[in-house]
């Protein structure tokens, strides 16, 4: 995976953040049962995340990633918070 361990943890605490008290398996049946991707659901969750929070690591990402990496990392994420 590209990105840092620090970007990584920083896009895992804000996207557990904006969940709440959601439970990802809950969103992802909503997805499921509307028929939405399981990609579309790790970019939703990312883009949950307040912009103020959001930008500041996108601004490093970028720098050295694209979406692809991104989308490793989320995929990651989302399997690591669904436990």
């Amino acid at each position: 995976m590209k990105i840092n361990n620090e970007d990584y943890a920083a896009l895992k605490n804000a996207i557990s953040g904006a969940l709440g008290n959601c439970k990802v398996a809950d969103v992802a049946a909503n997805y499921e049962r509307v028929g939405l991707s399981e990609k579309r659901l790790r970019w939703d969750l990312l883009w949950s995340v307040q912009n103020i929070v959001r930008q500041p690591i996108f601004d490093r990402i970028y720098k050295y990633a694209h979406d692809d990496h991104v989308d490793t990392a989320l995929r990651r994420i989302v399997k690591e918070i669904s436990v």
